[in-house]
Formats: structure tokens, C-alpha cells, sequence
């Protein structure tokens, strides 16, 4: 199942390179919900998940909610890794 929510983000990545930004989320979403119901929240790949959803946000100029989705990714490396690592 895990792979599942891999190549969901892999398929809203490609959306997001041919600019159809809203089918990105879409993917996006369905990666995040997958990768939290077998992750948890604190996860690594969540971590990835919401950088990938702020960035598609950032595509379609959605300025605010592009700003959550980063910050929350920044706070699960922190605690998985330390505030001083390069992740």
C-alpha cells in the first residue's frame, strides 16, 4: 500500500510539470491520505507529501495556503532529524 501513495505523488508530479496544477492536488491528496493512514503523521514521507501539496499550491497562486504545507514539513524534519540538519 505504500507504494500506492509513491506513485500517486509521482503522477501528481507530472501534473504539476504540465502546469495542470489542479489534477496535481488532486494526486497530491490522495498521497497524503495514503502515506498518513500507514505512516502516522510524523513520518518522513509526509514530510515530502506536504512540500510537494504546498508547491502546487505556490503553482496556482494560492499564496496562502502554499505557506501552511511547507512549514508543516519543515516541523516533522526538525523532529525527525534535528533543527540543524540539511533535510
Amino acid at each position: 500500500m505504500a507504494q500506492v501513495g509513491g506513485i500517486f505523488n509521482e503522477i501528481g508530479y507530472s501534473y504539476n510539470i504540465l502546469g495542470e496544477f489542479r489534477e496535481a492536488l488532486a494526486f497530491l491528496e490522495k498521497a497524503l491520505i495514503i502515506r498518513q493512514n500507514i505512516y502516522g503523521d510524523d513520518h518522513f514521507d509526509i514530510a515530502v507529501s506536504y512540500n510537494n501539496i504546498g508547491f502546487t499550491y505556490s503553482n496556482l497562486g494560492e499564496n496562502v495556503a502554499a505557506s501552511k504545507y511547507p512549514e508543516k514539513s519543515i516541523s516533522i524534519r526538525h523532529k525527525k532529524f534535528g533543527a540543524e540538519h540539511p533535510s
